[in-house]
C-alpha cells in the first residue's frame, strides 16, 4: 500500500485510507531530511536488542533519485529492510573502528568478507596507509571494482557483486567475521546476520522457502490518498456475573467516561455489552459537543445490569457489525463480503470466555476488516486469548491485576488515555500531561501542579476522580485550579466546573487555549473519612492560523514500547520511550518507567539515552532500560513519564547509516548539532503490559 499526500490531486485509482493507513503509522516514510541536507536513509530502532523490529524507515525523495550511480536505491532498501524487519545491525565499525588491527598483525575491514581486507586498503583521510601504530578514527577501508565479494548486504551493499548476508558457514566471500568490532557482533553476541534473520518468524520452521525460478514476483501496489478523517471506536464492555464484584463495573464506567470526555471532536463511537451474548447498546455516534459526550456516557451500563456468562466472541462480532455496517455477522460469515473499514475496538473484560462463538472464531473477520482490538483486562483472570488477539491486530494490551487497588484504577484510566492518544489523527494529537494519585485525610487538602508547555493548550481537560460512594453532596471534594496568571476556577464557575457523582468525577474544561506555564490545583476533603483522588490532565497541540500543515510546529510526542508480551523468567524486558519533536530528538529529558507488579507494588527505573546497551545511540531521543525486578508470576503494567524543567533540547540527529551517501561533516559541524532549548514539559503514557511465567 502506498499512501500519497493529501495535497496531491485526487485520481480515480486512489482509494480512501482505512484503519492505521496514515503517515505516522507507515513502516517506510518518504519525507524531508531529518538532518539539514542529509539524504542518507536510516531506520529508527527501538533499542540495541538483536532481532527486534525497528520503528520505521526514513528515506528522502533525493535519496531515491539522485544517488543511483553511488548506491542504487534497490540495494539501499534491502539493507534498511533488514534493520527494520529482522533487527540485524550494520557491519560497519562503530565510531572508533572503521577498520581494526587483527590478531595476525594486519589491518582489516569490519565486514565479514575476507576478500575486502585482502584486496582493499586501509587509508587515513590524507591517503596514507594505516597500520597498527597509526590506526585512528579517520582510517577507512578503501575498495575498488576488482573486488568480487558477495557479502555482506550489511557492510558494502552498494558494490555490484554483493548479493547476500554473512553466514556462519561459507567461503571467504560470505563467512561471518566474529573478531570484527562492528555493531552486529556487539549487539547480537557475535552471531552472523543470516543466523539472526533465519530465527525470525518470516523464515523459522522452513517458512517462505524459495519458490520456482519462473515464479512471478512482481508486486501489486494499492494507492491510497491521504485525507483528514475521524476514527471509529466501539467499546465492548463485559457485564457478565463476575463483573458484579470488587466495584469493577463502576471503575469500567469511570474509565470509559474519561475516554468519552477526552475523545477528539469528530470521533465516532458506539457501545456494545457482552454477557452470554453480545448486545448493541448504542450505534456509532459522532462527538462534536458536550451533548454528544453526555449521550454516550449515559449509554454506559451500570452494575445493576450484570448477569450471565462471558461471550467475548459474540461481543466482538456485534462491534464488527457496527464498524462495517453489515448485519447478521457470525463466525461463519463470508469473508469476501467483509469490507475493509478499519476502526478500533476496546474490550474491557474480567474473565475467560465461556460461551461460543470463541475469540479465535472472530479473528479472521477482524483482520479482514482491518480492525484493531485493544484489550483492557480487569483483574487477574482476564482472558489471555484476548491479549493475543490484540497482539495479532496491532492493538495494545493492559491489565489491572489486583481488583480495586488505587494503582490499578490509575492504570485503567491511563490505558484508555494512551489508546486515545495513539489513535488521534492529524497534526494535533491529544496527549496526557499529568496523572497523579492523592490520599487525602478528613478535613485535609492536597496541593500539586502540572505544566502546560508552549506547544500545548487546546482542548485542555482537568479531571479529578474518586473511588467509593459519596453519600452526600456536601462530602464531594472541592477543587481550586489556578492558572499561571492567577485566574482561579472553582465550583462557583459552573461553565467550566462540572461535578458528576454517578461517574465520581469533577471536570474542569479550559475554554479556547490554556495558558502555558505551571498550573496549581488544590483538592479539599470536607468529609469525615479519607478519600483517594486521581488527577489526570490532557491537552492537544496549539493551532497556528494557517492552511499550510507544514507551518505547524511539530508537537513533543512520547511513544513507548515493551519488548515482549510474554516473558519467561529470568529474561529481562526492555522498556523504551521515544521522545521527539518531528524528526528532532529531545535530549536531556527526565524519563522514568513505573512498573506495577502483580502484587500491586511499584518499581521505578530511569530510562537512559546514553549509548550504553540497551540504548544504541547516545542523544537520539530513544531512552531505554531493562527491567528484571520480578516479584512473582503474573501481569506487569508499565507507565512512562517524561519531563523537563527547561533544561532539555531538541536536536537534529545525523543517523550513521547508508554510508555510500553519508555527508561528511566538518569536525566543528559534527560537534555542534542544530539545537533548540525547550520550555518545561510533562508527558505520561502507558506502555502496555507483559506476562511473566517461570518465577514460581
Amino acid at each position: 500500500t502506498i499512501l500519497v499526500p493529501e495535497s496531491w490531486r485526487l485520481l480515480s485509482r486512489y482509494e480512501r485510507p482505512i484503519g492505521d493507513e496514515t503517515f505516522d503509522d507507515a513502516e517506510i516514510r518518504i519525507d524531508v531530511p531529518a538532518y539539514p541536507d542529509e539524504h542518507a536513509a536510516y531506520v529508527l530502532t527501538r533499542g540495541a536488542v538483536c532481532g527486534m523490529e525497528g520503528e520505521y524507515m526514513h528515506v528522502t525523495p533525493e535519496r531515491l533519485t539522485e544517488y543511483q550511480d553511488r548506491s542504487p536505491a534497490e540495494r539501499m532498501l534491502v539493507h534498511e529492510w533488514a534493520h527494520l524487519r529482522w533487527g540485524v545491525f550494520d557491519e560497519y565499525g562503530d565510531n572508533e573502528n572503521a577498520a581494526y588491527f587483527n590478531d595476525k598483525g594486519k589491518t582489516e575491514g569490519t565486514g565479514c568478507a575476507v576478500e575486502f581486507s585482502k584486496k582493499g586498503k586501509v587509508l587515513d583521510s590524507s591517503g596514507r596507509e594505516c597500520n597498527a601504530g597509526t590506526l585512528t578514527r579517520s582510517c577507512r577501508l578503501e575498495t575498488d571494482d576488482s573486488i568480487k565479494a558477495r557479502g555482506s548486504i550489511m557492510f558494502r551493499q552498494y558494490i555490484d557483486s554483493v548479493d547476500t548476508f554473512c553466514d556462519d558457514d561459507g567461503d571467504d566471500s560470505t563467512r561471518h567475521n566474529r573478531e570484527a568490532p562492528n555493531f552486529q557482533n556487539r549487539f547480537c553476541n557475535y552471531r552472523s546476520t543470516w543466523s539472526v534473520i533465519q530465527s525470525h518468524n518470516d523464515f523459522r520452521g522452513d517458512a517462505n522457502r524459495p519458490g520456482p525460478v519462473d515464479q512471478d514476483t512482481k508486486p501489486k501496489f494499492r494507492f491510497v490518498h491521504a485525507e483528514a478523517r475521524f476514527e471509529n471506536f466501539v467499546f465492548v464492555l463485559d457485564l457478565s456475573i463476575s463483573m458484579g464484584r470488587d466495584d469493577k463495573v463502576d471503575r469500567l464506567r469511570q474509565a470509559a467516561h474519561l475516554y468519552i470526555a477526552t475523545a477528539s471532536p469528530g470521533t465516532r463511537m458506539g457501545i456494545v455489552t457482552l454477557q452470554t451474548s453480545g448486545t448493541i447498546r448504542l450505534p456509532l455516534r459522532s462527538i462534536w459537543n458536550i451533548t454528544d459526550r453526555q449521550t454516550l456516557s449515559r449509554a454506559l451500563p451500570t452494575k445493576d445490569e450484570v448477569g450471565g456468562h462471558t461471550g467475548i466472541g459474540s461481543g466482538l462480532l456485534k462491534a464488527v457489525e457496527l464498524l462495517t455496517g453489515e448485519r447478521g455477522i457470525d463466525e461463519t460469515f463470508d469473508m469476501s463480503k467483509v469490507r475493509r473499514v478499519g476502526g478500533s475496538i476496546i474490550v474491557m473484560s474480567d474473565g475467560e470466555e465461556n460461551e461460543r462463538p470463541l475469540i479465535e472464531q472472530t479473528r479472521h473477520l477482524l483482520k479482514a476488516a482491518g480492525i484493531t482490538v485493544h484489550t483492557v483486562g480487569l483483574g487477574p483472570h482476564a482472558s489471555k486469548r484476548l491479549g493475543k488477539l490484540s497482539e495479532d491486530t496491532s492493538g495494545m494490551v493492559f491489565y489491572t491485576e489486583r481488583d480495586g487497588s488505587e494503582a490499578n484504577t490509575q492504570m485503567l484510566n491511563e490505558a484508555l488515555m494512551t489508546v486515545s492518544d495513539m489513535t488521534s489523527r492529524g497534526t494535533d494529537p491529544l496527549m496526557q500531561v499529568a496523572s497523579d494519585v492523592h490520599v487525602i485525610a478528613p478535613g485535609a487538602r492536597a496541593r500539586d501542579r502540572f505544566m502546560i508547555d508552549a506547544g500545548m493548550g487546546r482542548e485542555t481537560l482537568f479531571v479529578v476522580m474518586w473511588n467509593g460512594t459519596v453519600a452526600k453532596e456536601r462530602d464531594v471534594v472541592r477543587v481550586r485550579l489556578t492558572s499561571p496568571s492567577g485566574f482561579v476556577t472553582s465550583a462557583a464557575n459552573r461553565t467550566r466546573y462540572t461535578v458528576d457523582r454517578s461517574f465520581r468525577t469533577i471536570q474542569i474544561r479550559i475554554p479556547s487555549m490554556a495558558q502555558s506555564g505551571w498550573w496549581v490545583y488544590e483538592i479539599e476533603n470536607p468529609s469525615d473519612v479519607a478519600v483517594v483522588q486521581q488527577v489526570t490532565v490532557s491537552s492537544s497541540t496549539r493551532r497556528i492560523p494557517s492552511d499550510n500543515v507544514n507551518s505547524l510546529p511539530s508537537p513533543l510526542v512520547v511513544t513507548t514500547f515493551v519488548s515482549a508480551m510474554s516473558v519467561r523468567y529470568p529474561q529481562p524486558v526492555l522498556v523504551t520511550a521515544r521522545v521527539m519533536m518531528g524528526y528532532d530528538a529531545v535530549v536531556g529529558a527526565n524519563v522514568t518507567a513505573e512498573i506495577t507488579r502483580p502484587n500491586a507494588s511499584r518499581v521505578q527505573m530511569s530510562l537512559r539515552d546514553d549509548g550504553i546497551a540497551p540504548d544504541m545511540y547516545a542523544s537520539d531521543g530513544v531512552y531505554g532500560a531493562y527491567f528484571s525486578e520480578y516479584a512473582s508470576d503474573g501481569r506487569y503494567n508499565v507507565i512512562v513519564r517524561a519531563s523537563s524543567d527547561g533544561s532539555a533540547f531538541a536536536i537534529r540527529v545525523q543517523h550513521l547509516d547508508d554510508i555510500a551517501v553519508q555527508r561528511e561533516l566538518s569536525a566543528a559541524a559534527a560537534a555542534v548539532p542544530t539545537t533548540t532549548r525547550l520550555s518545561a514539559f510533562m508527558r505520561v503514557r502507558a506502555a502496555g503490559a507483559f506476562e511473566l511465567d517461570g518465577f514460581n
